[in-house]
């Protein structure tokens, strides 16, 4: 004789742990807190997180590698004589290129801007090419773009740090200054510089003007060429190759860097902060759900002694308490999200960063809530399967 073995469906299941959860809904929230916190934590880090490494990753795009320098190699007898095709417009013969220019600096000379006026020393830097533009370097004023000079043009920049030295006029009003005891019309002031600071405490001429009234040779001579964002490394083993074919390793090429792996590291190293706290507090949830899951089974001993003797098998009982103690993990989840979400997003929108919320993180946590509440739920079901019905009538 065979006999139908009572089943449970799983929506039943579900209803009935929600009628419970919804007839005492302050013991659940309770329940729920700490795991509620946990997921917050988590989401609302991992968000910060995520919008702090976009706003770091859009700074480091706009400081991606887009300079060159590259000067002549030094030999046995000195510094090497610059091939005759190491001009700004071989340097600048590529698509990916912005501006190209080549700088000769020299020693320092006096400098003063009246004849009651300090004199200085400051370094003389002779430019072909626009200087200021390839080195980032905002000028008050107007620059010197040697394309627009006729040869041996006195005219000068005068770097922030010299300008204040010499007490320099207002430079939009073309206020002469004698390099050397020369007359030179300043035409503007170089304020800062992103690549190239010493130009801060420098005079820029023209190449041509330099190098007809420079005593002695140059110290060195640089070109510098501004590319488009990320293409410097790849223009920089072009150009030796571009100017001198025959001779490529008798130029020195040097690429600026930009660090990224530091911010990787501290990525990293964040968002296992926020695994460690987010697991820890968790846990305290976990342990928070099951010591309350293991009072609620005491207090409805006679109700699940009603059922085993009315022919729920253990199966059941230990179903309709994990199913009770998941959808409090699923609720608290659901909490912690919003409040993490919340918070990431306000305190985002607060710094001006980009919204760092994304799907993966939510799904996860969700489930991590709701692993949490089973969890809980396990041991408090496999001790209500214990109760028997003569237990649950003598315990009433």
């Amino acid at each position: 004789m065979s006999t139908t073995r009572p089943r449970l469906a799983r929506g039943d299941l579900v209803l009935d742990a929600a009628k419970t959860i919804r007839s005492r809904p302050g013991r659940a929230l309770a329940l729920g807190l700490a795991v509620a916190l946990g997921v917050a934590t988590y989401v609302g880090i991992v968000s910060l997180s995520t919008s702090a490494n976009r706003r770091t990753a859009e700074r480091i795009a706009r400081l991606r590698p887009e300079l060159v320098r590259i000067a002549p190699t030094e030999t046995e007898l000195g510094l090497a004589l610059p091939e005759p095709r190491f001009t700004p417009a071989v340097l600048a013969a590529d698509a990916r290129t912005r501006f190209a220019t080549i700088a000769d600096t020299y020693r320092e000379a006096p400098i003063r801007a009246r004849a009651t006026s300090p004199v200085v020393a400051a370094t003389v830097i002779g430019v072909e090419g626009n200087l200021t533009q390839a080195t980032r370097s905002p000028v008050t004023g107007v620059g010197l773009p040697s394309a627009q000079l006729p040869p041996g043009a006195h005219v000068a920049l005068v770097g922030a740090g010299v300008a204040d030295r010499i007490g320099l006029g207002d430079a939009a009003m073309a206020p002469v200054i004698w390099i050397d005891g020369v007359a030179f019309t300043v035409t503007g002031v170089i304020d800062d510089s992103t690549y190239l600071a010493q130009l801060i405490d420098a005079v820029v001429i023209p190449r041509s003007t330099a190098e007809a009234l420079a005593p002695e040779p140059p110290l060195s001579t640089t070109g510098y060429v501004l590319t488009d964002r990320g293409e410097a490394n790849r223009i920089a083993g072009d150009l030796p190759l571009r100017i001198t074919p025959q001779s490529p390793e008798a130029w020195s090429v040097d690429v600026p860097q930009v660090a990224t792996d530091v911010t990787d590291s501290i990525s990293a190293d964040l968002r296992n902060l926020t695994l460690a706290v987010s697991a820890l507090v968790m846990a305290i949830g976990v342990v928070a759900i099951a010591n309350a899951m293991m009072r609620s089974v005491y207090e409805r001993t006679s109700e699940i002694g009603l059922r085993r003797s009315l022919g729920a098998r253990a199966t059941h009982i230990v179903a309709m308490v994990v199913y009770e103690a998941a959808i409090i993990g699923l609720l608290a989840g659901l909490v912690g999200v919003a409040l993490g979400t919340t918070t990431a997003t306000a305190v985002a929108l607060r710094n001006d960063w980009p919204v760092g919320v994304e799907v993966g993180p939510v799904a996860l946590a969700l489930a991590a809530a709701t692993a949490a509440g089973i969890t809980a739920g396990l041991i408090p079901g496999v001790k209500a399967v214990r109760i028997t019905p003569s237990e649950a009538l003598r315990r009433d």
